[in-house]
């Protein structure tokens, strides 16, 4: 025996509550739509906002306060780019002398990231005292403990105290490129390319010499 599946067709009591519906939905103004959102909850008036698309969690660098007094590097304030990196020895830096300050801490910084090592514009200008090889770099491998290599080049001696913010460290994502052999200066760029380097475009001598020459036009020649 085949079974035929049951099909009932609408009746025409609802064809003529829907008829009603559509009528009624026609002739309703914008606040009586409004009204409706309010009391449904549901808003007919405006689309529906587009979801916002996920966001990965912020990658993580793990720090290691290994060594007793370390301190864990931070930010003054939440939307600082740097972290302030800390002293976890007691030194003194002599005019015009160059030492590694340690700081007692390994990081394990995430592939496809670089910490940069920064300089303090406050020791730079009050105390002359600098990061010498800034910005140090340092790479996802590295996971030894972390020192910064400070340049005294002020007038008078520094003294360095453990918990002394001493530097800062930039934490930047890289670009995943290769290195490949192939031939330079022929390509798209032809006469447009860069040539020289180091100053060739100008800089603060070019605008030192013409403020000589101004400086020289203003007073007349010079009496030798």
């Amino acid at each position: 025996m085949t079974l035929q599946p049951k099909f009932s067709p609408p009746s025409h009591e609802n064809a003529d509550t829907h008829a009603r519906i559509l009528t009624r939905l026609e002739t309703m103004s914008r606040a009586d739509f409004e009204a409706l959102d309010e009391k449904t909850g549901v808003s007919l008036t405006s689309p529906p906002s587009p979801a916002s698309p996920p966001q990965s969690p912020p990658r993580q660098v793990v720090v290691d306060p290994f060594k007793p007094q370390s301190t864990l590097p931070h930010r003054q304030h939440p939307s600082d780019a740097g972290y302030d990196l800390h002293a976890n020895e007691t030194l003194t830096i002599n005019v015009g002398a160059t030492k590694l300050v340690r700081c007692g801490i390994r990081i394990a910084i995430p592939r496809g990231v670089v910490g940069f090592i920064c300089p303090r514009s406050g020791m730079a200008l009050k105390r002359g005292v600098t990061v010498l090889n800034g910005p140090g770099v340092i790479d996802p491998g590295f996971e030894d403990e972390l020192g910064v290599i400070l340049i005294n080049l002020g007038d008078r001696h520094f003294e360095v105290a453990v918990g002394d913010r001493i530097a800062q460290i930039v934490f930047i994502e890289t670009a995943g490129v290769e290195v490949v052999l192939g031939a330079v200066g022929d390509g798209e760029a032809g006469a447009t390319a860069r040539r020289g380097g180091f100053g060739s475009s100008g800089g603060f001598g070019e605008a030192l010499g013409r403020r000589d020459n101004e400086d020289r036009d203003k007073t007349g020649p010079s009496r030798q």
